[in-house]
């Protein structure tokens, strides 16, 4: 059972003070989510599949259209996961949501 569940997300201008400055706006194309999780050693097990592994951590895609708008993200192993977390988040310029609560972490 995943320790922490969180959402990848971007807004338009980002985030400050842990507030959207802007609309949700899409990560990318389905390949571009892809390519872009490959250099942080995430994929799925199958081409295309819509659940994606890494170390500590799984990241599933909606399975609608070809822009993906969010990516749920279950940590498993905070020691080993949460660094990756971080740094797809800092490279991707992607914002972190807390499902629950709203809460938004930028690292950019």
């Amino acid at each position: 059972m995943p320790s922490r569940m969180l959402l990848f997300v971007k807004y338009e201008g980002g985030v400050t003070d842990g507030e959207p400055t802007g609309a949700m706006i899409p990560l990318g194309q389905r390949s571009d989510v892809y390519q872009a999780l490959a250099e942080y050693n995430t994929s799925p097990e199958v081409d295309n599949g819509e659940v994606m592994f890494g170390p500590g951590l799984t990241i599933q895609m909606p399975m609608t259209g070809p822009e993906v708008t969010q990516l749920l993200v279950s940590i498993g192993d905070e020691g080993m996961g949460w660094p990756v977390v971080e740094r797809i988040a800092r490279g991707c310029d992607w914002t972190l949501m807390d499902p629950d609560s709203g809460r938004v972490f930028s690292f950019s």
